[in-house]
């Protein structure tokens, strides 16, 4: 597998210096730093990469919308009918490329005139435009801060991952955000409310988002809706 960043090689001098009949003394020659090793992000493992909150460029006008599991009929015209919202008081949908989630596409049936994509790896999704193919080491690198068992997830599962950090930050991994929007039958909207069997994949979103301070609305909630108008209407 090809490492998916490429460092400028160091190219060490194997000129002899030259001799001279000056007494003046040679100054010896400055030892060169060592080279960075590469790293494979597919197979290495990858440090957690804490997150600067402080350097992180918020009210983008970003949003993302994905689910777990079987999501309702009225649901997933909620769903189009926020996503139309969303879009026309000039956000932008983040999405990750998974046509299995029938809540993530619709949103992006009806946002893809304003529409950022993000793959796990090229040819996840053959029929899109990325805007990333693939993750950045600093994706992985919050990846494994935001899941605990990152090393020890399979290759695919990891990019997966890391792909999610783009969706919830950006391309590069500073703009989160302003909201996310969500369905899992148990309708958890934090931490303390997952349950790894209902929430799912979901878990890694909401756990993320309550550490970059992303608002999360679940739709299997009766209020999400009113409370997601209720947060347009505060952004300038």
């Amino acid at each position: 597998m090809d490492n998916l960043d490429d460092l400028m090689d160091i190219l060490d001098s194997t000129e002899e210096p030259t001799q001279t009949t000056t007494t003046t003394e040679e100054h010896p020659k400055q030892q060169e730093s060592p080279k960075k090793a590469k790293v494979n992000l597919w197979e290495d493992h990858i440090q957690p990469l804490p997150v600067d909150k402080d350097s992180l460029l918020r009210f983008n006008r970003m949003f993302s919308i994905a689910a777990h599991g079987e999501v309702p009929g009225e649901v997933i015209l909620l769903i189009e009918q926020l996503s139309k919202l969303l879009i026309s008081k000039g956000f932008t949908f983040r999405y990750d490329g998974n046509s299995m989630d029938k809540a993530s596409t619709q949103a992006y049936s009806a946002a893809k005139s304003r529409c950022e994509i993000y793959l796990p790896w090229k040819g996840f999704n053959k029929e899109l435009t990325a805007k990333l193919n693939k993750p950045t080491e600093k994706a992985y690198g919050y990846a494994s801060t935001f899941h605990r068992a990152f090393n020890k997830i399979p290759p695919t599962v990891r990019a997966i991952v890391a792909r999610n950090v783009h969706v919830l930050m950006g391309d590069e991994a500073n703009t989160p955000l302003n909201l996310f929007i969500t369905y899992t039958s148990d309708g958890a909207e934090t931490k303390a409310d997952i349950k790894y069997e209902t929430t799912g994949n979901m878990s890694f979103f909401i756990n993320a988002c309550e550490d970059l301070g992303i608002p999360v609305f679940n739709l299997k909630n009766a209020t999400a809706k009113e409370r997601i108008v209720e947060f347009l209407n505060t952004l300038k």
